[in-house]
């Protein structure tokens, strides 16, 4: 049983995970507070928003005197690299690997329930569904996975029966908040605007997509079950993006046209992210509860929830 007013810290609090994460802990009746670069722009009398810059690294004072009454850190904050916002190997590991550690080994001496949102994308076989037992990449030539990867294996490196440590491995997450340049938002607005939408080798676009708030259902339930370890979120089936512009088509009465091409520029077969959610199930009595449908209406809609 939640008791009123517990306080609980997110990092990250202004992007697309971080503003669901919000959304659902205030409507439980949590205090919440958020660091981040940019304001969340969520006005809520339980909301304490930090602006925070995660590339300098917080000192423990620093850290006791924003963080000393919770109950559990959330640590969404990561800086994603694309190709208008490129960014060195070094600052993208101050912010993604070095600030994540930070706030790892402080919460394992204050300890404080540490939540880390890892992602899928980290498994060595992206042509398996994969269970939280199977093969992490070594190292990845991409920056942003490559940091993932190096953050959960320090991190686990302070494991011990004490702290209390959950790491979250979800599949590709969508839902309000999402950037315009993530297929998701691509293909809504082409449609908006009633635009025809390619989409090359359609048997190569399979990945497996989860709505954010079934992420931050995910992670409240481990925060208030106790319940501790490494977990893969995402849904039971992949989906292509085909069905994704199908659905919306629908949704917004598009009169755009789907057309299906083949182009070898596009032979290359997309990284699924699948993943067996069985765990996440029987420990957390989770499972995905936002259908397809209705998290692209959210999203349309501008809702988190």
């Amino acid at each position: 049983m939640v008791l009123d007013k517990e306080t609980i810290g997110v990092t990250g609090g202004s992007g697309l995970l971080g503003r669901h994460v919000i959304y659902f802990f205030l409507k439980k009746n949590f205090k919440i507070i958020a660091l981040s670069r940019k304001n969340p722009k969520i006005k809520h009398k339980n909301l304490d928003w930090i602006q925070i810059d995660l590339s300098n690294k917080l000192s423990y004072q620093k850290l006791d005197d924003i963080f000393k009454k919770l109950k559990c850190l959330i640590h969404i904050a990561a800086f994603v690299p694309d190709g208008k916002n490129f960014k060195k190997k070094k600052y993208i590991n101050k912010i993604n690997l070095h600030s994540s550690l930070n706030l790892a080994k402080w919460s394992k001496i204050n300890n404080k329930h540490f939540i880390y949102i890892s992602g899928a994308v980290i498994y060595s076989n992206e042509n398996k569904k994969n269970s939280e037992k199977s093969k992490i990449k070594n190292k990845s030539a991409n920056s942003y996975v490559n940091s993932k990867i190096l953050s959960e294996k320090a991190i686990l490196k302070l494991k011990d029966k004490n702290f209390k440590l959950t790491i979250f491995r979800p599949t590709s997450i969508y839902g309000y908040g999402m950037k315009p340049n993530k297929i998701v938002s691509l293909l809504i607005n082409k449609l908006k605007k009633n635009q025809n939408v390619k989409i090359f080798n359609y048997l190569n676009t399979r990945v497996n997509f989860i709505h954010a708030q079934d992420i931050a259902s995910g992670i409240f339930k481990s925060y208030s079950c106790k319940s501790y370890g490494i977990f893969n979120l995402g849904q039971k089936n992949c989906i292509h993006f085909y069905d994704i512009a199908s659905v919306v088509k629908k949704l917004i009465n598009s009169k755009s046209k789907i057309l299906l091409k083949s182009d070898k520029k596009f032979s290359k077969i997309l990284n699924p992210m699948d993943v067996k959610i069985n765990l996440a199930r029987k420990k957390l009595s989770w499972r995905p509860e936002i259908s397809l449908k209705r998290g692209l209406k959210m999203q349309i809609g501008g809702k988190c929830i």
